[in-house]
């Protein structure tokens, strides 16, 4: 899609974001903290001070003179999406879908906070939030007994409370072998019931369930799935 220096701004603005300067050849934005700045360009966003977190999410497609990250072409849609803000191409034009601003507040409290609690780093070992879908076309139960099945269409967003290494193995069982597990986010114990509460209503808004599971979604979009995950813990969305 086009990715115009009007369309990104526009996007960016209803997502709680403001312009500080205008130019002819660029338009900052900055938050409502004020922690860094977006520059947008045609077809070209780039950022700094706090906001360089979002290349934790989206990886840079170059840098600046300053060594921030820049994003291009395709990547600038993504890193809309883990700033808060998503365009959509319908035929020539571009309308913005924004979700509701009062549930961009992070996680957790302080930086501080948010590092004793949350760590991309997995290790299997380590409690977390995960990704798991079957690899087969096949319909399978997501539990013995079950009447909701899933098959390599459908994407669940899950917790593991012990660790990630007991979850794998568990699904690996119910699916016969036959399934992908991606473990996303170690996050301690006492953190993992709020979590998920907020990354699956968060998810849940934009991708429809699977039957009666609350976990389980009908897409395969998962690299979108993971970043949404890892901005919302981030303090992105």
């Amino acid at each position: 899609m086009a990715t115009t220096k009007k369309t990104i701004a526009l996007a960016l603005e209803r997502a709680g974001y403001h312009v500080a300067a205008r130019t002819s050849g660029y338009v900052r934005m900055v938050g409502e903290t004020g922690a860094g700045s977006l520059y947008v360009k045609e077809n070209y966003i780039s950022a700094t001070g706090a906001l360089r977190e979002v290349e934790h999410i989206i990886a840079r497609t170059s840098s600046d003179s300053k060594g921030n990250p820049e994003w291009r072409s395709e990547r600038i849609v993504s890193v809309l999406a883990a700033l808060g803000a998503r365009t959509e191409s319908r035929g020539e034009s571009h309308t913005v879908d924004l979700e509701t601003r009062h549930e961009r507040k992070p996680i957790f409290a302080s930086n501080k906070e948010k590092k004793r609690e949350f760590s991309a780093d997995c290790r299997w070992g380590r409690p977390g939030v995960y990704l798991a879908f079957p690899t087969s076309a096949e319909l399978k139960p997501i539990y013995a007994g079950y009447k909701t099945k899933v098959n390599d269409q459908h994407t669940k967003i899950g917790i593991a409370r012990d660790c990630f290494e007991a979850r794998k193995r568990s699904y690996v069982g119910t699916f016969d072998g036959e399934v992908e597990f991606w473990p996303i986010a170690e996050v301690n114990k006492e953190s993992l019931k709020s979590v998920e509460d907020r990354i699956l209503a968060r998810v849940s808004r934009r991708y429809g369930k699977v039957g009666r599971a609350r976990e389980w979604f009908n897409t395969t979009d998962r690299k979108e799935i993971r970043a949404m995950i890892l901005a919302l813990l981030q303090g992105a969305l």
